[in-house]
């Protein structure tokens, strides 16, 4: 049993009378520390609070995105970066966090649960694919025209619609880039679908 998550320990259960969150590296350890907790509910009658342990499996967790290192940001004297921004004397790197897709739901079976609903499999695929096409664009930042701010460029957002006629799509946000950025946007949509053939319309916006 372990308090911390990790991508081999995907099984958890919650507690929040006892241990708070729990991981495990299988669904037999998981199930027998449950219940293990569900009796520790009973003495001479069931505590209320038992309904409150709840377990599953971890599908998405805070992935580290953008890392940017200090000795390649090409820092100069004063502190500032290529992209005039501000690096404090103590940061060895920069980076972001998003809630992205744990592992890979072909061929993890602790994440296949995911699986059952291709729409939610193909938003971590969308997203992972916008930020690998972003994090791309940003060593040939040169060959675009449009108004970026590439030091916080990012996809915020990825949704699916249906429309009235019943046509249907996915779009991926994306902020720091003007909303006219429309060459930088063609980009991204052609290598997200090259990445992982989905056609998708990215929208930008500051």
């Amino acid at each position: 049993m372990h308090w911390n998550f990790q991508k081999d320990r995907p099984y958890f259960v919650l507690d929040p009378e006892g241990d708070g969150v729990s991981c495990f590296e299988t669904i037999e350890e998981r199930d027998k520390y449950a219940e293990k907790r569900i009796q520790e509910y009973l003495d001479y009658t069931w505590s209320e609070e038992v309904v409150n342990v709840v377990a599953g499996v971890v599908t998405h967790s805070a992935q580290q995105t953008d890392f940017e290192d200090r000795r390649t940001a090409q820092v100069d004297d004063e502190g500032y970066d290529k992209d005039g921004i501000y690096w404090d004397p103590d940061f060895e790197y920069k980076c972001n966090y998003q809630l992205l897709l744990v592992g890979d739901t072909e061929k993890d079976d602790a994440l296949s649960c995911v699986a059952i609903n291709p729409m939610v499999r193909s938003f971590g695929l969308i997203r992972t694919a916008a930020e690998a096409a972003i994090a791309e664009a940003k060593t040939i930042r040169g060959e675009f025209e449009d108004a970026i701010n590439w030091a916080d460029l990012r996809c915020v957002r990825v949704c699916h619609w249906t429309d009235d006629t019943g046509d249907s799509g996915y779009t991926a946000e994306i902020e720091e880039a003007s909303p006219g950025a429309l060459e930088f946007r063609r980009w991204i949509e052609e290598s997200i679908e090259n990445d992982i053939g989905i056609i998708v319309e990215v929208i930008t916006e500051w």
